[in-house]
């Protein structure tokens, strides 16, 4: 039974079985085969759940109340619980550089945020600066990760004013010698991880962001977590709710 359920699960490497895909690559990292194991079939699976458990729930409203619901409705109503659930459950990551060429050097600033908007982490940094934007908002990003997995995060939303940053990670651009190894190393992290989404955002829903690495300015250390209370004094979060 189970060996039957995880076939009909439609993950990139039981379609390639069927010559649907051109690839059994999983879709959002392209580095390895999406089978029952990714993270990501979870959501696959949490999908045949819920609409096994709507079926279910129409069946038995037809049965004893003689008002069962419509497959339109019930499908309606699948999507909008998974949905709910996600939502729910995510985290939010935004990131952003500042540079500063007299002192040579670049600030990346991360901020991690819950569903409601609320502050839960921030970061910043100070690296060399290379002449190369790309290479800034990509170690940025990196580093955010790298902070949402020492959290313990698993469900994580990457958001981006950076074009060029979210088409690298998708490989709907190729990425230069220079950041290849970064590129490389996000999408390995986010393969391990059950990311929900990488997503290009207005430069006004970043500024948070782009405030906390500015932060790095004043800063000395090389790498430093931030504290509520410390965001707070600096400048409001509020602005992503």
């Amino acid at each position: 039974m189970w060996q039957t359920l995880f076939n009909t699960l439609p993950t990139t490497d039981n379609l390639f079985r069927r010559k649907l895909p051109h690839s059994p690559n999983c879709q959002r990292c392209q580095i390895t085969k999406e089978d029952v194991s990714m993270p990501y079939c979870l959501e696959k699976f949490e999908g045949f759940a819920v609409l096994a458990w709507s079926v279910w729930k129409s069946t038995s409203l037809a049965l004893f109340e003689k008002g069962g619901i419509d497959t339109l409705s019930t499908l309606v109503s699948v999507n909008s619980l998974i949905q709910a659930y996600k939502d729910a459950q995510d985290s939010y990551l935004n990131s952003d550089t500042t540079t500063c060429e007299t002192e040579g050097f670049v600030g990346l600033g991360v901020v991690i945020r819950n569903s409601r908007g609320e502050f839960m982490a921030a970061s910043i940094c100070r690296r060399s600066f290379l002449d190369d934007i790309k290479f800034a908002e990509t170690s940025a990003l990196l580093e955010g990760i790298k902070l949402a997995m020492d959290l313990g995060l698993t469900l994580l939303v990457i958001e981006s004013d950076s074009v060029n940053v979210i088409s690298l990670i998708s490989g709907r651009i190729i990425n230069n010698f220079e950041i290849h190894w970064i590129i490389s190393n996000i999408r390995a992290l986010i393969c391990n991880r059950s990311l929900s989404a990488v997503k290009h955002v207005p430069r006004f829903y970043n500024s948070v962001a782009h405030n906390v690495a500015k932060m790095t300015l004043g800063q000395l250390e090389s790498c430093t977590r931030l504290k509520d209370g410390l965001l707070k004094l600096q400048f409001s979060y509020n602005i992503f709710v």
